[in-house]
């Protein structure tokens, strides 16, 4: 870990640490990573998808999704990360639960993702000097994680503006 320590001393802001084999759906991947303790609890995360880790300087931003079938585009969306409403009583963890239950039913196991507390979760919380126990008050909204792979209907949106011919020729390489 001492190089990634080092990359991370050296940046100014966050880091994503992650598996360098890409697991689909986010697996292994922790953002928010600020501190030598963080890194370790994320090195750890990472290493049960393989031996080889990356830490990347974190980007703030939306993150677009362009769909590509044989080279053309069909369409470019992008996605929040999940959050959940306060309702002064329900801890953090608790509204999750609530917020995946609401999934099942709507769309049944094959549907939306279930929000899952996660290390990224914990960090990204703490940014907010929040927990997973934490009560957040009526109507706030409280935003859960840095990645959005476990996002909700509400919070995915397709893309209306042109985009850019450069960035079309990137996602089509």
């Amino acid at each position: 870990l001492t190089p990634a320590l080092e990359f991370l001393v050296d940046t100014d802001g966050p880091c994503v640490v992650k598996p360098a084999k890409d697991t689909g759906g986010g697996s292994g991947v922790t953002s928010q990573v600020r501190t030598r303790r963080q890194l370790a609890r994320a090195a750890l995360l990472a290493s049960r998808a393989g031996p080889e880790l990356l830490i990347e300087r974190q980007l703030h931003g939306i993150m677009y999704r362009a769909l590509m079938l044989d080279g053309d585009l069909l369409d470019v969306y992008y996605r929040e990360p999940p959050t959940v409403v306060g309702d002064g009583d329900s801890t953090i963890l608790q509204l999750m639960g609530q917020e995946s239950r609401r999934r099942l039913e709507a769309l049944g196991e094959k549907g939306i993702p279930l929000l899952t507390p996660s290390l990224d979760c914990v960090f990204t919380l703490a940014q907010s000097n929040l927990t997973l126990r934490s009560v957040p008050d009526a109507g706030s909204e409280v935003r859960l994680k840095t990645v959005s792979n476990q996002s909700g209907v509400r919070h995915c949106y397709t893309y209306q503006a042109p985009l850019s011919p450069t960035i079309i020729d990137h996602a089509r390489t």
